[in-house]
This record gives C-alpha cells, sequence and structure tokens, in this order.
C-alpha cells in the first residue's frame, strides 16, 4: 500500500536544506544486529533491506538505508525491539549476529546537536512518535517525512537518538556506497565460518 505524503513534507525539506552549513563528518566503526541469514557483507553494505521495508526514519523504496549504533549493546536492543513492543519472546528472535562496520561521510546531520534541535520546525517528541499506527492508517509519518526531506536535500544520513535506549545514539546512513558515503564490513572472512564445525 502506498503511503500519502506527510504535509509537512515541503516544510521539512526547506528546513533540511538550510542545516548544510551544520552539516557534521563521520569515520567510525559502528554496530548492526542481523539473523543469521543476512550475514552475506555485500547484502549488509548496500542497505537493500532499508529500502525494502518501511522503518522510523524513511518509507520503504526512497533510499537504500542502513541502520547503525554508536554501541553494540544499542544494536542489539533496536533489534529485539519488534518483539518487546508485540510481547514476543525474545528466544523466538534468536539467533542473531551483531556486525561492525566502518561508516565514513560527509554530510551528517545531527538531531543530538541542541542548535539543529531548536531550529527544527517539528519537536521531538512528533518525530518518536509511533511510525507504524501512521502507516497502517495509510499515512507517511513525521520522521519518515523528515528522512525522505533529508534524502532529496542530499544529506548522507542522520545521528539520531535511539527510541528504545535512552542512553544509545544510532546512524541512519541513506544509499551507502554512493554520494560519500562508505560503509564496510569489518572482518567479512569472520561471517563466512559461521556454523562451521570446530571439531
Amino acid at each position: 500500500m502506498a503511503l500519502v505524503a506527510n504535509l509537512e513534507y515541503r516544510k521539512l525539506k526547506r528546513w533540511s536544506q538550510s542545516q548544510i552549513a551544520r552539516a557534521k563528518p563521520i569515520g567510525a566503526e559502528l554496530f548492526r544486529t542481523v539473523g543469521p541469514r543476512y550475514t552475506a557483507p555485500a547484502e549488509i553494505e548496500s542497505g537493500i533491506g532499508g529500502y525494502r521495508a518501511n522503518g522510523r526514519w524513511c518509507r520503504l523504496k526512497i533510499a537504500r538505508i542502513l541502520y547503525l549504533s554508536v554501541e553494540p549493546e544499542t544494536a542489539l536492543r533496536e533489534s529485539n525491539e519488534h518483539a518487546r513492543r508485540r510481547n514476543l519472546p525474545l528466544w523466538g528472535q534468536m539467533p542473531k549476529v551483531v556486525i561492525a562496520m566502518r561508516v565514513d561521510a560527509n554530510l551528517i546531520l545531527d538531531l543530538n546537536d541542541s542548535a539543529v534541535i531548536a531550529s527544527l520546525p517539528v519537536s521531538m517528541p512528533q518525530l518518536f512518535g509511533d511510525w507504524r499506527s501512521d502507516n497502517q492508517m495509510g499515512g507517511e509519518s513525521i520522521s519518515q517525512a523528515l528522512g525522505r526531506a533529508a534524502v532529496a536535500t542530499g544529506w548522507n544520513g542522520l545521528r539520531v537518538p535511539s527510541a528504545v535506549d535512552p542512553s544509545g545514539v544510532n546512524i541512519v546512513l541513506f544509499n551507502p556506497n554512493s554520494s560519500g558515503a562508505t560503509a564496510r564490513v569489518l572482518n567479512p572472512e569472520l561471517l563466512e565460518k559461521l556454523g562451521e564445525p570446530t571439531i
């Protein structure tokens, strides 16, 4: 089902364009948690999963997206959020693999920056509302509209507070390995050994 565009999109796009001077680079090792079926380095690096599904910061088919965390503990909590929200047993979501990635990008919009937050035309609580409910009712959430505006403006990604880990920080990378943003799986040779017997 195609989502109806959020009415705040144009306002958010103008705001996104006005923030380019506040762009921050990133060069860091970040973390992502994946299921064992999705551990092929090329697939992880592509961000194709974020293109195929709706997420808090962008609706599907807008951009290839990598959702990453600054700390591995946050990445694990993010990956378990779906089960906790639906009161599903966590054991049913296992096993999972925590992947380390090297990410480099120049144009990151930092939603942890007080000056950026103060200039927002919408509130932070609005951005961290129930985006799934908006989608279920057929509409694009305001956070998805902001992400779409950032993609259209040419940002490489967003630095955002984690919605599930009060002390956590996430990086939402748009179209990795194109337009000035790179993401590489670290220790890819070890992923090939997953499940190999040691005896």
